[in-house]
């Protein structure tokens, strides 16, 4: 357990006195300086409780006596040191003061007055400082009695002091004094009024220095008591304002009202009419910047609390026009603009469209401005205007009558000026269209001004981190403009080809050696060697950095090479915009839109890219640009082929399985795809450029290209010298292996040819083509998986093998943890697939068997009835599995606070395959509606059954799936008794995504045949008829065990980031025990327990700040420990068996959150489970991340002896979403016996 601050107070103060008694040069000033950041955390840590306090061994109260030694030993230290020494303590406390300044009355850190019972002693020897030392002294202590005014406020000796400096000779004392009296004003009423009549007559007076006058302005800023001093403050110096002051003095009390006005709601409106009026009228240049100046700050933190009305926008858009104006004016006024688009619907309330669109076309021609800085600014401001309107448009379109807007977005409707703007969800505005081409030709430009310099003999022969920081910037805005304009990436990625043909000039005049293999566009790997045999201690250290390694000589073995000491531009610039092209074609595909003109687009760019950058060709970008072309090819055909299937008429079987023949996936693209990739890898391992080979085999598991990938790992194995490295690279190919041994038994044919090219040594340098003959060919060598049980099983071993590889590894606190978790879920559900496929086999040879015996009827009755009720029993036990390993997924999903959205998606779709295929195996032999069903099955047994929570688990992940396939599956609903909850959970399938939509087809496809068999059951009365409907049950559930095996399996992006896992860690201690090291309870009590919770891992990986943790805690009265052995594991080590046991916990500790989160400590959760002991905690963390509560467990009802205390956590975050956190430790084991 991590030591809170209150548990090192001591060793603290103790450090601080021996570095102050220390005689060593600089020692003291060391010691200062290092517990500044130390107060900082003492000051953050809330008052600990008793319950705290026996957890760390302390004593109540120990952690404030020693931080009132800490204060009382700086204080003594300021008191006999000299000047150099006392400032330094001041800075010590400056940095408090910002927290206090934040808080104001709130404040309780620190220095707050009750956490300091001494400081009368603190205030006393910092006085005796003002009264003995020089000049000097008395301004270091005025200013620290400034950082101490909630501890001086009150104090009339200080407040004295104070006031009598304030009228000093010494202009040193007297700003002093004014920041002290700024200080006591953030907290004292009354002396605020008092100070504020001093400062006005001291900026008024004739006879003060102008810095002095300065300084009594901004100390008016600190008057924040109350709003009634604000207003008082606000309204003497705006007076003073509108007076006859000097203009320097003017800019200032506009800085100073501009701050009071940020702290009144009341105030903005008219502060922002005051900072007008100074541009409209004459003033002087000096007014007219501080007032953009003021607005900005009033804009950058309420621009959401008031409307932007005509006038605002009117003189922002004049001084962008303005060109007598400086270009520092027009600058400050586009990052105005900046803060007011940031925010929406608000901004848009009270502006017109004549006024919105000649803003834009005003930005427009400021983005052609030759200065960088304001073309960057008038870039992003376009993008955020842009994005602020669709948003509010949307917003608009989705509120109720009484909450539509009544701005822009209704003005949109009648409007013809507003096309210019927006218009239609998938259409391209022209002015998304303009932004785009604006931005894309700037980059051309740049890329012109490359050729430029080459052509005057001016080559870059060291990177310009300046021109490519350009690119990314202006690439960035492209795509966050996509977010809401997916088809300006279209626009984009067209333009691209014209900077590559420029590029591509530049490279060709360059007398350069050839660069070689490139492998990603960071400068680290861009650079390109020639391969060199006796260079034995190449350190791959982007594979480190992705496996966390830390010796990175021990990765890859002699023969990788990454490049020369010089690096071109060009070459940086290049790869970039494939890296942008890749991103852009990602993002079009999670929109699933424009298949078509994407893949004419991809192949343009291929194609230019090969002709006017060749050397660039064989690079991995590359490689992903011409996958994605071949991949967009056959959606074209597949979408074509659609249109022409999705007409047959949905009447029988038959027909409903022709539906799902147009999918997006195909066998045939699916075989020249790893063609493709096996060709790339063998390239890559030949030229031993063995990085790149690994990022292609990491393409590989993202896209089920399986054979690829394991070939790849398997010569990466031979090719690492680390064991460690090893281990991980073996697991890989060990479940690449199993994946494709699957692809084999689907489709034998394809896979053999696979398995020649694989194992051939040559490479595949014809380009590769699929006729239609071909496709017809090669997708006609299916072969029927049901046949194929065994083979299955001996696949699902080796796969649980690649777990068991990963497992090897020993002890990892969170290493491996999704890796070792996703493919037990893999492994689990062949194994599922196994079974069914055991069921409906043995019940169709069984049923084969009755069918050649003739004797009695009855005798031959009573078989098939048994028979059928050992298939309704099988099934039934798997459709409840599956629905199980469909929140096992959920629960991984949300259990890693850092997984990317593609990852987090990609899971989702695995978690709706099992929800999916749990509801069809569960209906597809359910007849309870049929008379013929009553006869053979007992009401007793389906009384037992329910299929509620596979229906309601289903209808969860069915948010976007349409109206079509909802209103069929409602119908099954309706069948149902039990109630249904109509929550939708955050994973369900996003159907814009082209595998999404695939498996949307299979479940309407089975939806369909169910609802065909169940209408058909309602008439059947005979058992001969049963038995038919029986039969197209069972194969309609092989039809759709087909089609799902045959959909490519694809591992999520975060597979492959195997870093240490975000968890928690829980520390139980018994609050009633005197032996901290064991938990004791008499027999009939309750266990009273103190928690503290911390995170692991956290770091800056993820941007997720959480707001609160949650805990349950579980034992149970069946799992008493074996007798001697009172004590649990210590250590938490993933385990298969315990995923099940996780998912149970976190379905509870979701029902509390969803019935009550704001009643902690009250609900008594019903588990459904008697045996199992529950109770759920809240804990709020502190800023260092330990929480801490106390809690009763009910073990009243528990037998003498020991038991395991089970727990598992939750968090939610500030965004309001829920996340999992993996225990890293185990709980503990108490114990109940007499005392």
């Amino acid at each position: 357990m991590d030591k809170i601050t209150a548990a090192c107070a001591m060793e603290w103060s103790i450090d601080l006195e021996k570095g102050l008694r220390s005689n060593k040069p600089g020692q003291r000033i060391a010691a200062i300086e290092q517990i500044s950041h130390r107060i900082r955390e003492l000051s953050i840590e809330s008052n600990i409780t008793k319950a705290v306090s026996d957890m760390y061994g302390l004593v109540p109260g120990e952690d404030r006596l020693f931080s009132n030694t800490i204060l009382l030993r700086l204080a003594d230290a300021f008191r006999r040191g000299d000047n150099h020494m006392r400032r330094c303590i001041l800075k010590v406390f400056l940095g408090e003061l910002r927290h206090l300044s934040k808080k104001g009355k709130m404040y309780n850190g620190i220095l707050a007055k009750h956490r300091v019972p001494n400081y009368v002693e603190l205030l006393r020897r910092v006085k005796v400082v003002f009264d003995t030392g020089d000049q000097q002294a008395k301004s270091l202590a005025l200013r620290l009695f400034g950082c101490w005014a909630d501890l001086a406020k009150d104090s009339a000796q200080i407040r004295y002091v104070i006031l009598l400096s304030l009228q000093s000779s010494h202009v040193s004392e007297v700003m002093a004094a004014l920041f002290a009296a700024g200080c006591f004003c953030l907290l004292a009423e009354d002396f605020s009024c008092i100070i504020l009549e001093v400062s006005i007559n001291l900026i008024c007076s004739s006879g003060i220095s102008a810095i002095v006058k300065r300084a009594a302005i901004r100390s008016l800023s600190m008057m924040q008591c109350t709003l009634s001093i604000i207003s008082s403050t606000y309204k003497a110096g705006k007076r003073l304002v509108l007076s006859s002051m000097e203009d320097d003095f003017k800019a200032e009390m506009l800085l100073t009202l501009s701050k009071l006005a940020s702290k009144s709601t009341i105030l903005i409106a008219e502060q922002v009419d005051l900072l007008l009026s100074f541009l409209k009228h004459e003033s002087t240049a000096l007014l007219k910047a501080r007032a953009l100046k003021c607005l900005g700050i009033l804009f950058s933190r309420y621009a959401c609390h008031f409307p932007i009305n005509t006038d605002v926008l009117g003189i922002l858009h004049n001084v962008i026009e303005d060109s007598d104006l400086t270009l520092n004016f027009q600058c400050e006024a586009l990052r105005i603009l900046r803060q007011i688009f940031g925010v929406i619907p608000s901004s848009l309330s009270s502006i017109s469209v004549p006024d919105l669109s000649k803003l834009v076309l005003n930005v427009e021609g400021a983005a052609l401005s030759a200065s960088g800085v304001k073309r960057s600014l008038a870039f992003h401001l376009l993008v955020d205007i842009l994005c602020c309107l669709r948003r509010a448009m949307e917003e608009h379109s989705h509120a109720s009558p009484e909450e539509k807007l009544p701005s822009v977005c209704s003005q949109f409707q009648d409007d013809p000026e507003a096309i210019l703007l927006t218009y239609g969800e998938n259409e391209l505005p022209p002015s998304a269209n303009r932004a785009t081409t604006l931005i894309m030709d700037y980059l051309i430009s740049l890329a012109k001004q490359v050729m430029s310099k080459t052509n005057q003999n001016m080559l870059f022969t060291v990177f310009d981190g300046d021109l490519k920081q350009e690119y990314n910037t202006s690439l960035s805005l492209i795509l966050r403009l996509a977010e809401d304009y997916p088809s300006s990436l279209l626009v984009a990625l067209d333009k691209i080809r014209c900077i590559i043909q420029t590029l591509g000039n530049v490279d060709d005049n360059v007398n350069t050696e050839c660069i070689g293999t490139y492998s990603s566009i960071s400068k680290k790997d861009s650079v390109v060697k020639k391969p060199n045999p006796d260079n034995s201690n190449f350190p791959c250290d982007s594979l480190c950095k992705e496996l966390d390694a830390k010796k990175p000589n021990l990765v890859f073995a002699a023969g990788e090479y990454h490049g020369e000491s010089r690096i071109l531009v060009v070459s940086e610039l290049m790869l970039t915009l494939c890296k942008f092209s890749n991103a852009s074609l990602n993002k079009l595909n999670d929109f699933g839109q424009h298949y078509c003109y994407i893949y004419l687009v991809v192949k343009h760019l291929v194609e230019c890219i090969k002709e006017s950058a060749p050397r660039y060709y064989d690079t991995y970008e590359i490689f992903c640009l011409c996958m994605y072309s071949h991949l967009a090819s056959n959606r074209c055909k597949v979408i074509s082929e659609k249109e022409k299937d999705l007409r047959l008429a949905p009447c029988n079987l038959e027909a409903h399985e022709g539906v799902t023949k147009p999918r997006y996936f195909i066998p045939s693209a699916w075989a020249v795809q790893e063609r493709r990739a096996l060709g790339f890898a063998k390239k890559m391992i030949r030229e031993r450029n063995y990085w790149t080979a690994y990022r292609v085999g990491k393409y590989s598991f993202s896209k089920g290209l399986w054979f690829a990938a394991t070939f790849v790992f398997r010569k990466l194995i031979h090719a690492v010298k680390s064991s460690s490295f090893s281990c991980w690279l073996t697991s890989l190919m060990l479940l690449a292996g199993g994946e494709s041994e699957i692809k084999l038994l689907l489709f034998p044919k394809i896979g053999i040819e696979l398995i020649s090219e694989l194992q051939a040594e040559g490479i595949c340098e014809k380009e590769i083509n699929v006729t239609e003959i071909d496709m017809e060919y090669l997708s006609g060598t299916r072969v029927d998986i049901c046949y194929c049980e065994g083979k299955l099983g001996k696949i699902c071993n080796r796969i649980w093998s690649s777990e068991e590889t990963l497992a090897l590894t020993g002890p990892s606190d969170g290493l491996f943890y999704f890796q070792r978790w996703f493919i037990c879920l893999r492994a689990e559900f062949l194994e599922i697939v196994v079974g069914i496929f055991g069921f409906l086999s043995s019940h169709s040879f069984a049923m084969e068997v009755l069918n050649k015996e003739v004797g009695n009827e009855n005798i031959h009755f009573a078989a098939t009835t048994e028979n059928m009720k050992t298939l309704l029993l099988g099934l039934t036990n798997k459709s409840l599995r599956l629905n199980q390993l469909a929140k096992n997924y959920d629960l991984l999903a949300t259990s890693f606070l850092d997984i990317d959205h593609q990852s987090f998606r990609s899971i989702c779709r695995l978690a709706f395959n099992c929800s999916m295929l749990a509801f069809c195996t569960a209906f597809a032999m359910d007849f309870s509606i049929s008379h013929a069903d009553k006869n053979i099955m007992p009401c007793s047994f389906r009384d037992q059954v329910s299929y509620t929570p596979v229906v309601q688990d289903l209808f969860m992940r069915l948010g976007g799936a349409g109206s079509k396939i909802t209103a069929q599956f409602e119908q099954f609903m309706s069948f149902l008794t039990d109630k249904i909850d109509l929550f939708r959970s955050r994973t369900q399938l996003n159907c814009a995504n082209y595998l999404d939509r695939d498996y949307l087809l299979i479940f309407q496809f089975a939806l369909q045949g169910l609802l065909c068999i169940r209408r058909d059951a309602k008439g059947v009365i005979d058992k001969g008829e049963l038995q038919s409907l029986v039969n197209r049950g069972l194969q309609l559930m092989y039809d759709i065990l087909q089609k799902l095996m045959e959909l490519p399996f694809q591992l999520p992006r975060y597979y492959f980031r195997t870093r240490h896992c975000i968890g928690a860690e829980l520390f139980i201690f018994g609050a009633d025990s005197g032996n901290k090291d064991k938990i004791i309870t008499p027999p009939g009590f309750q266990l009273s327990l103190n928690l503290c919770i911390q995170l692991k891992n956290m770091l800056a990986r993820t941007s997720a700040q959480l707001a609160k943790l949650y805990c349950i805690l579980a034992a149970r009265v069946s799992s008493r420990l074996p007798l001697g052995k009172g004590e649990a594991e210590n250590t938490w080590e993933f385990r298969p068996r315990k995923i099940n046991e996780m998912v149970q916990l976190n379905a509870i500790l979701l029902q509390y959150l969803k019935e009550d989160a704001g009643k902690a400590n009250e609900i008594n959760i019903v588990n459904g489970d008697e045996d199992l002991v529950t109770a759920c905690v809240c804990f709020e963390p502190n800023e260092r991340g330990p929480g801490f509560s106390i809690y009763l467990l009910n073990v009243s009802a528990f037998p003498e002896g020991s038991y395991q205390i089970n727990w598992h956590s939750c968090c939610i975050d500030t965004n309001g979403s829920h996340w999992s956190l993996l225990p890293l430790n185990a709980g503990v084991s108490f114990s109940v016996k007499r005392l």
